[in-house]
């Protein structure tokens, strides 16, 4: 049981930026945004220096704009993936690119916690990936609907933890040389 819960280090893990687009963040509280997109950036940044696999998906980017632009460069080489359905798993070519990271357990961020994320964490489930789901690093327009979509998939088998825990538990030790590049990053996040 104890596995699901462990990412045991950077080798197992594969982060997915669900739907942070210009638009859907336009739509969100300033406060919250800057939090949560630090929070992302921060994870991103992270699995940069520690060679976790990024996927991206956009959805319907003609109406909801691209990523937004202060992600841009941590997403560098990254692999996008354009969707109209909610589920991540649903953009073409998805799960051939999720399965060929050869990772089994699935760190979602990005928007909307109770639509987009929650769907992707429950395809993801059901194809036997361990989901993981920070919850300073998803967002909704409003509270309940994060809160709610927190719960739910929390309740579908999602691990619901919190950015600097993930960070840490890819980290695995203190002392390294990606340890001393991100240890400033996360003593300055932003407090809730």
């Amino acid at each position: 049981m104890i596995d699901r819960f462990q990412v045991k280090g950077a080798g197992s893990s594969a982060l997915v930026v669900i739907d942070v687009q210009t638009r859907m963040v336009q739509a969100l509280a300033p406060k919250v945004v800057r939090r949560n997109v630090g929070n992302m950036a921060l994870l991103l940044e992270a699995a940069r220096a520690l060679a976790i696999p990024i996927l991206v998906t956009e959805h319907y980017p003609q109406g909801l704009g691209p990523t937004i632009e202060s992600l841009g460069p941590l997403l560098a080489g990254a692999r996008t993936l354009e969707k109209i359905v909610f589920s991540g798993t649903g953009a073409p070519g998805f799960r051939e690119a999720l399965r060929a990271t050869g990772r089994e357990h699935i760190v979602l961020i990005g928007t909307e916690t109770h639509v987009c994320v929650a769907q992707t964490a429950l395809d993801l489930l059901a194809e036997g990936y361990h989901v993981h789901v920070p919850s300073d690093a998803v967002l909704s327009r409003f509270t309940d609907d994060w809160q709610g979509g927190l719960a739910f998939m929390r309740q579908a088998g999602a691990v619901v933890t919190r950015t600097e825990t993930l960070v840490f538990q890819w980290l695995e030790r203190a002392g390294t040389e990606v340890f001393r590049r991100l240890s400033p990053r996360i003593k300055n996040r932003s407090a809730e």
